[in-house]
């Protein structure tokens, strides 16, 4: 624990309007004794950002989730003297400084529109007032500190059909679909692949090889990407990628936390604070520097060109992920033959599921060691990735490998769904899904086709491998 001096300076520094960062001489468990003083506590979105302060070698400190009696800060006064275009110009989930987004979840304000009133009902059978002026103050900045829905705090009957209600595929039909074209976050997307291969390269070394090196691939979760547990020693370690709070989250099975934040900042700055922050983990880990699976790579303690990072096109594409991932997981759930985990690889930055026949593949001496690994065995796999190479656009795609004869014939839905000769597989455009009347069904289409496609033309036996339908 870090000594009460130490906390109290940093309190006093605080209360007093200064900046907050961390002195030179502050005990470097600070963070980690703050983190361990009191839980968050509510605040207000348009604080959210104000409330960080940068700490020692640019790791933050949350004042509001760590300091008790310290009132976040945040330019919520400027903001209010905003008007509506100068509002637009960073979106509608963008902060006033353009360095900030916040997830946007269904509103009750949406949810009880088209709901009949009878359903607007708490436990005891009275109607719950809907307070639309109140909800529309909460999506714009106001107190997040109340349940969905609004003004009561016990459940109602909507909430509950909220949770329960919704048909498969989608658990959840709140999920949005966000545009993601190519040029307005291809920047961003480039860093942050950089990012994403120096985390994944620490997961490699911390983890043991699982059969087509599934040890090393990222979960989407309720806040971003997470690498799987990883060991070192006597303690486990998880980081992650947090779209929604925009920080690198090091968690240790001990109780320590340590965060950096993402924003704006090179390839090399980012390698070194990765390196810096597992050495005071206790953790020091060795990886090999060079980026995989793009053209021209530069070392990650030598690249200084990619350094963009837009919070708002970050989360966007964290929240396509979001959306697609129970049609992707329900897929994968009619099969009853080996399939892997709906999961994210970060050399070529894409959620990937795939399915296996069971049958050895022909042997690839020519292919690296992973590629060997990755195809040992007969699969048909599917999709999605931001887009590159010759596909310039976000895209789902299906290949079969090996791939049978007759494949790039084969009919499959839904309409803008095509064979790209260049790349060997089906592809069908994001955008396409996107504003589809229905994107679960129009994807869902995709995966079945493909792979009806891919299993028929290929012989597998589809009588053991398939869930029977009822």
């Amino acid at each position: 624990m870090a000594p009460e001096a130490d906390l109290e300076r940093f309190r006093l520094r605080a209360e007093g309007g200064e900046s907050a960062h961390v002195a030179d001489g502050l005990d470097p468990q600070i963070e980690v004794a703050l983190h361990q003083r009191e839980a968050l506590r509510p605040v207000r979105l348009g604080q959210e950002l104000g409330a960080q302060r940068r700490g020692r070698d640019g790791i933050h400190v949350l004042e509001q989730e760590l300091l008790p009696g310290v009132e976040a800060g945040g330019d919520d006064a400027e903001r209010e003297g905003e008007d509506e275009g100068e509002k637009s110009q960073h979106g509608p989930d963008h902060g006033a400084d353009g360095a900030f987004a916040v997830i946007h979840r269904p509103t009750a304000l949406e949810l009880t529109e088209g709901v009949p009133e009878k359903d607007r009902t708490d436990d005891d059978g009275e109607r719950a007032d809907v307070d639309h002026a109140q909800i529309k103050s909460v999506e714009h900045g106001g107190s997040v500190g109340e349940p969905l829905g609004g003004v009561k705090r016990s459940r109602s009957r909507l909430s509950r059909r909220l949770e329960w209600d919704y048909p498969r595929p989608m658990a959840l039909r709140t999920a949005e679909w966000p545009a993601l074209p190519l040029e307005r976050w291809r920047d961003t997307y480039a860093t942050l692949h950089m990012w994403t291969q120096i985390v994944g390269k620490v997961c490699l070394a911390l983890t043991p090889l699982k059969n087509h090196y599934w040890n090393i691939a990222f979960q989407v979760t309720p806040a971003g990407l997470a690498t799987p547990v990883m060991f070192h020693r006597d303690r486990t370690l998880q980081i992650t990628f947090d779209f929604v709070r925009h920080e690198l989250r090091f968690e240790v099975s001990d109780g320590e936390c340590r965060r950096i934040p993402l924003e704006p900042r090179s390839v090399a700055d980012f390698y070194a604070l990765i390196m810096k922050t597992l050495e005071g983990l206790g953790m020091k880990v060795q990886i090999w520097t060079m980026p995989v699976e793009i053209p021209d790579p530069i070392r990650f303690p030598e690249d200084t060109i990619h350094h963009t990072y837009d919070p708002a096109q970050a989360h966007a594409f964290w929240s396509a992920l979001v959306a697609m991932k129970p049609v992707f997981e329900d897929f994968g759930c009619q099969f009853l033959g080996k399939c892997s985990p709906v999961h994210f690889f970060w050399g070529s930055f894409d959620l990937a599921v795939t399915r296996f026949s069971g049958k050895r593949a022909p042997e690839r001496p020519e292919a690296d060691g992973m590629t060997r690994e990755a195809y040992s065995h007969e699969v048909i796999s599917h999709g999605f990735w931001p887009g590159s190479g010759p596909v310039q656009e976000a895209a789902f795609y299906a290949y079969a490998a090996p791939p049978p004869d007759g494949l790039a014939e084969a009919k499959v839905e839904p309409a803008a769904a095509g064979w790209s000769t260049e790349l060997g597989e089906f592809i069908l455009p994001y955008e396409a899904v996107r504003q589809s009347g229905d994107p679960e069904a129009a994807l869902t289409a995709f995966l079945e086709t493909t792979y009806d496609a891919g299993a028929r033309l290929a012989g597998w036996n589809r009588d053991e491998l398939e869930r029977r339908r009822a």
